[in-house]
């Protein structure tokens, strides 16, 4: 279930390596906006620029797809 994949997506965030980090996010990208908030906010404190600037990335255009929706 959901779960079980931000359990494992939350690891991968947590890794050493940056190829893991960003094909996390990659995979998040699929998410729904109420499953990747919380992983999109881990990713925004993370250690590496390029993870925070894709997280940044991603969190923007949500943002702006949520406003057009109104």
């Amino acid at each position: 279930g959901k779960s079980l994949e931000t359990g494992v997506l939350n690891s991968a965030l947590a890794s050493n390596n940056l190829k893991i980090k960003l094909l996390a996010l990659d995979i998040i990208k699929s998410f729904d906006i109420n499953l990747a908030i919380p992983l999109l906010r881990i990713a925004l404190e993370n250690n590496a620029p390029e993870v925070r600037l894709e997280a940044a990335h991603q969190t923007v255009k949500r943002l702006a797809k949520k406003r057009k929706k109104k």
